[in-house]
């Protein structure tokens, strides 16, 4: 655990490069969100987990919440808006002469940014995206921890359901406090 907190102190002093371009800078912080932001869900969830799976062994739980959150963020992080994206950035490039292909394209990514002639609706949905994913993670995670509990590896609780909303409400909120501070609002 020692090693745990020391590391995690040690990422705050991280610094980071930009290359030139919108979409470079935009994939560096997300690189950097999704590398600290993993550190700390594993890190938070773990935590909060013992409290939930009492005497269940601290790897034991490491490992459920880590193959919970390598599933969810699978699904809901990165599966679920490359389709949302490809499908609107499709459809609103294709349309992209009419103000239609404009709202369509902004929807889909938040990419074009400063670009986009609609840069709140982009971050609109976004938000409503980053939201969606909340209840992803939610309904996988409990999943998996149902599994975990029907094998045996960890005891059966009667509101999982709850716990796993808890315990996403407070990595999420990590995760918006690290979105805040790395885009430098």
């Amino acid at each position: 655990m020692e090693k745990l907190i020391i590391g995690l102190v040690l990422l705050g002093f991280s610094a980071s490069t930009y290359a030139n371009g919108g979409g470079p800078l935009l994939l560096i912080v997300n690189f950097m969100l999704f590398t600290y932001g993993q550190v700390w869900i594993l890190s938070i969830e773990t935590f909060l987990f013992q409290k939930v799976f009492r005497g269940a062994k601290f790897s034991v739980i490491l490992k459920w919440v880590f193959l919970g959150n390598l599933a969810s963020t699978l699904v809901g992080a990165l599966l679920a808006p490359l389709v949302w994206a490809a499908i609107f950035g499709f459809l609103g490039n294709s349309l992209w002469d009419s103000e239609v292909g404009k709202i369509l394209f902004a929807l889909g990514t938040w990419i074009a940014g400063d670009n986009s002639p609609h840069p709140n609706l982009a971050m609109a949905a976004s938000v409503v995206g980053f939201v969606v994913a909340y209840f992803i993670t939610v309904y996988i995670e409990r999943r998996v921890f149902i599994r975990a509990t029907n094998k045996g590896e960890l005891p059966a609780t009667e509101e999982l359901l709850k716990y796993c909303y808890g315990v996403n409400a407070v990595s999420y909120a990590g995760l918006i406090g690290l979105f805040v501070y790395y885009a430098k609002w």
